[in-house]
């Protein structure tokens, strides 16, 4: 055996160490921190058209909003969690006029190393994130997969709606917008 070999073997065995220390970590961690930066409001909107409505006669979504604000951010920095933020969902519908509907969520990493986002409060369902790219991302997935309650799911008062109820109301596309978007 030459002189080298001992320390060839010791070499690729310290690489062998971190790429199983690496891939251990999972990818969905780092899309997480790619969308929302740590200390950063994130607003991530869609607002549907009357072209857009009149070609989905079953969609009751008007608009879709996914924020991290300020408030999110303040929260999530007194917490520190190690694999978690926190978001607000608004939503409008056909027959609400402007009157918005909200939802609050923990997102994180989840087994499947995607991102989900579960209800803060009682069983208000939860919903997958996929990244697309860096500006956009879709929430939702085939109906059944998803379902979130927004205001009213957990003895508000008024009445309840959720996300995921039609099959036009199930996949929404958001693009990254500027945070005042989303209020």
């Amino acid at each position: 055996m030459n002189r080298w070999t001992p320390r060839l073997l010791a070499a690729c065995a310290g690489l062998w160490s971190m790429t199983g220390a690496l891939a251990q970590q999972p990818p969905s961690r780092a899309m997480l921190e790619g969308l929302f930066p740590k200390g950063a409001p994130v607003c991530f909107a869609r607002y549907y058209d009357a072209a857009h409505l009149k070609r989905h006669p079953a969609q009751s979504v008007t608009s879709v909003r996914l924020m991290r604000g300020f408030q999110q951010v303040r929260g999530d920095a007194e917490r520190n969690p190690a694999d978690a933020i926190t978001i607000e969902l608004i939503v409008t519908y056909r027959d609400s006029g402007a009157r918005r509907f909200l939802g609050d969520a923990g997102c994180g990493p989840s087994l499947d190393n995607q991102i989900t986002c579960y209800s803060s409060s009682c069983d208000g369902g939860s919903f997958p994130v996929k990244v697309e790219d860096a500006d956009t991302i879709l929430i939702g997935g085939a109906q059944g997969r998803s379902r979130f309650s927004v205001s009213g799911g957990c003895g508000d008062d008024g009445p309840g709606r959720s996300l995921g109820r039609s099959a036009d109301d199930t996949v929404f596309r958001l693009t990254r917008m500027p945070i005042s978007a989303c209020r």
